[in-house]
């Protein structure tokens, strides 16, 4: 998964949204916004600010779930993201199988 500020970046700039905006939004300053951006450390409180601005959350998420959520996140559409998983899912049980034979 890329770095909250990257995705932040990333997100703004798909909305076609300036930093200027995101921080008048969030009721920062746009210098604020750039430091965030840039990977400054910055208080937990502005990156909500920050995120709530785009439209987004920020969450959490445990190590052995990363692959599914960035399939999800990379998906052009809904759609794509269930074929991914779907997909993905398959392979798992397939791989799944072929380990309970080989320990007979």
């Amino acid at each position: 998964m890329k770095d909250v500020n990257v995705q932040i970046s990333e997100r703004r700039s798909k909305l076609g949204f300036y930093q200027s905006q995101v921080g008048q939004d969030s009721g920062m300053t746009q210098q604020m916004v750039q430091r965030i951006e840039a990977g400054n450390d910055c208080k937990l409180s502005s990156l909500k600010r920050t995120a709530k601005a785009l439209g987004t959350d920020i969450a959490l998420v445990p190590e052995e779930k990363q692959l599914m959520v960035d399939m999800i996140l990379e998906a052009s559409t809904p759609l794509a993201a269930i074929e991914k998983l779907q997909a993905y899912a398959k392979k798992m049980q397939s791989s799944d199988k072929k380990e309970a034979h080989a320990a007979i």
